[in-house]
């Protein structure tokens, strides 16, 4: 993982959601908080990390990051949420179904920093009518690996 490139999309993610306040004093009782639901436990630390760097330099803006999953269904907890008057204001979307199922919650975000300097392919499960959805924070790859042995063994049976 490119923790610079995660950084700048959890920054640019932070100043979206934040976005609507003014750039007046705004009392402790104002603060912004901002929930954050997300499914890479193995990025918990990271994400945790830079909330709270992000929260010493914006002490008007408070970031929770939960992060579900080892075991846990992300999937029912974010239903859960959305379902409540607890909604997070940024989760995770696992690709194009996930973007079809969450569309009325989602804003287009093809124009930001991150979106245009994303690599080839990697908005192509978060896009949809010429609109971004999502930003990617971790590419993964996948792969099968095998014992030739067995198979020589195999073909020759």
């Amino acid at each position: 993982m490119n923790k610079k490139f995660l950084s700048l999309a959890l920054c640019l993610i932070f100043t979206c959601a934040c976005n609507n306040s003014s750039n007046k004093s705004i009392s402790s009782s104002d603060a912004i908080n901002v929930d954050i639901l997300q499914y890479k436990v193995e990025f918990k630390d990271q994400f945790e990390a830079l909330a709270d760097i992000y929260n010493e330099q914006n002490p008007d803006v408070h970031i929770n990051v939960m992060s579900i999953g080892g075991g846990s269904d992300y999937n029912s907890v974010l239903k859960s949420k959305l379902a409540s008057s607890n909604q997070p204001a940024i989760f995770n979307i696992g690709g194009l179904q996930d973007t079809k199922d969450y569309m009325s919650m989602l804003v287009d975000l093809k124009n930001t920093k991150a979106a245009q300097n994303a690599l080839k392919g990697t908005l192509d499960g978060v896009s949809m009518n010429d609109k971004v959805y999502g930003l990617p924070y971790n590419v993964e790859g996948y792969g099968l690996i095998y014992n030739k042995d067995i198979f020589a063994k195999a073909k020759k049976s």
